[in-house]
């Protein structure tokens, strides 16, 4: 197969979303920072964005032109890639220069201190007690929502491979692609702003001298322009979009984990970067963020309990093998401890067997809890939100969910500050160290919501009910959103509509 054809196509990319590009390295005070170059400048590694645009093609391309475009390698037997894609490197301050290699930008302007001071955001996973799970406390550097990349894609090819081309260049503006990590929390979604792409032959003269006259810089080549991207994107094919408009019905609180000069407890803002200017420039005021990972740990669990309503899964119900409840929980108690391998004659063997004993918790050995776990098995959940590998088998048995969100923005609302205190019984006064605040938001403008939801999540029809029955409790002020919903916060009304693709 003879390569007479380039096919190449320069983007420029801005951040929908924060980004969560993550290095594997970790500082004193945060546990996962973002990747940079060599720079010192965040950016996004080819070999990331190839791999997930590769995978999002699945769908629409067979798996061996797949191969034959991006590459294989199959025991001793395989081939290099046709396609050669670059790391999406950042635009400078002027909107002009790219932050590749090493570029001559005064380090002191504002947007350079910026991605040197990045934002933050902390994490926890709560269990079904609603408390923190084991270690699951941390927190994470993201890349501002607003930033613009550029990157290029090129592939060597022939004719016929025209019509893969411009698939894979509609792809980039797929709604349901993201790239980098906590895409399942609402990071990673880029659209494209401006791009250029050009075809060549090299059979031709022209085609020669034309595509001699680009390099492997960002850079566009001289006497090329961009054009601008179409508003319309390509449809998320294989998902149904769920579009959700809602009003806040009072207050809502979704917190940012500490205070401020007014309030013990504040809401969660965040800035980011604005082009409307054709310069990035960082808000003055900071935005009230809604976390996609607050939405969706509600959404998990309201959609747990309609499943379980549904199938009929109650709490009180045991499980089989816990008919016997004392027998079964002396068994567990035996096996946690494993006692035959104590000596009883032996002092030191019984405290040993006691201080095993000690450390046993109720839910360890409690025959209902450790057999039904209702949060792990939940049909619905693991459809839809995924589940976690398996620690103790070798094999992967994990899967990542099926909805998308994305972080939402809203401008600054109308600010309550509410005071709370706890009353000693006795004195009729306050309690020690009990009296504090919370500065919440109201909203007086509809907020809309998007949801993509991957068709294979909802074939089951139990686990659609849960979901819509889910919406319905949400749009009509019947599930709570962000924190201390249980003082009448965070409740709101409204409606929503599906499209399938």
């Amino acid at each position: 197969m003879k390569l007479t054809y380039r096919y190449k196509v320069w983007l420029t990319l801005e951040a929908e979303t924060p980004l969560s590009l993550g290095s594997g390295r970790e500082s004193i005070t945060v546990d996962r920072l973002v990747m940079r170059n060599a720079a010192g400048f965040p950016y996004i590694p080819g070999t990331s964005l190839a791999g997930v645009l590769r995978h999002s093609l699945e769908s629409f391309i067979k798996k061996e032109t797949l191969d034959n475009l991006f590459g294989f390698s199959e025991k001793r037997i395989g081939q290099g890639s046709r396609i050669i894609i670059n790391s999406a490197h950042l635009l400078a301050h002027d909107g002009v220069q790219i932050l590749e290699s090493a570029p001559t930008v005064d380090i002191n302007n504002d947007y350079y201190k910026n991605l040197q001071n990045l934002p933050e955001r902390d994490y926890v996973s709560i269990n079904e007690r609603g408390t923190v799970q084991g270690a699951g406390k941390f927190d994470a550097e993201l890349l501002h929502k607003g930033v613009r990349f550029i990157t290029s894609i090129e592939l060597a090819g022939t004719p016929e491979d025209n019509e893969y081309w411009k698939q894979i260049v509609a792809q980039i503006s797929n709604p349901a692609l993201r790239f980098g990590g906590g895409t399942r929390k609402g990071y990673g979604k880029l659209k494209v702003i401006k791009l250029l792409n050009k075809e060549w032959d090299l059979t031709t003269k022209e085609g020669v001298e034309g595509y001699l006259a680009t390099d492997n810089s960002l850079k566009l080549p001289i006497g090329m322009e961009w054009k601008v991207a179409g508003t319309q994107s390509v449809e998320p094919v294989g998902y149904t979009s769920y579009t959700l408009k809602l009003n806040a019905k009072d207050f809502f609180l979704f917190g940012a984990g500490y205070g401020d000069d007014e309030a013990d407890a504040i809401y969660k803002t965040e800035k980011f970067f604005d082009w409307s200017s054709s310069t990035p420039k960082l808000v003055e005021k900071p935005y009230v963020l809604l976390p996609a990972t607050s939405v969706k740990g509600a959404l998990r669990h309201r959609v747990a309990y309609h499943y379980n309503v549904i199938t009929k899964k109650y709490a009180d119900q045991t499980s089989e093998h816990a008919e016997n409840y004392q027998l079964e929980m002396v068994k567990n108690i035996q096996k946690e401890v494993n006692w035959e391998q104590f000596d009883s004659d032996s002092i030191n063997d019984l405290e040993a067997m006691q201080k095993k004993l000690e450390n046993l918790t109720f839910e360890s050995v409690n025959p209902i809890i450790s057999d039904t776990k209702p949060k792990e098995e939940n049909e619905a959940v693991k459809a839809m939100f995924g589940f976690a590998n398996d620690s103790e088998s070798k094999v992967q048995t994990g899967k990542r969910g099926n909805v998308l969100l994305q972080d939402i923005y809203l401008e600054p609302g109308i600010e309550k500050v509410f005071d709370h205190v706890k009353i000693d019984r006795y004195t009729g006064g306050a309690s020690d160290g009990a009296l504090f605040q919370e500065k919440t938001i109201s909203y007086q403008k509809e907020i809309k919501m998007t949801v993509l939801i991957n068709n294979d999540a909802l074939i089951n029809e139990d686990v659609k009910k849960a979901w819509h029955n889910t919406l319905d409790d949400l749009c009509n002020a019947r599930l709570s959103l962000g924190g201390r919903t249980t003082k009448g916060h965070g409740l709101f009304t409204g409606s929503y509509s599906k499209t399938e693709n």
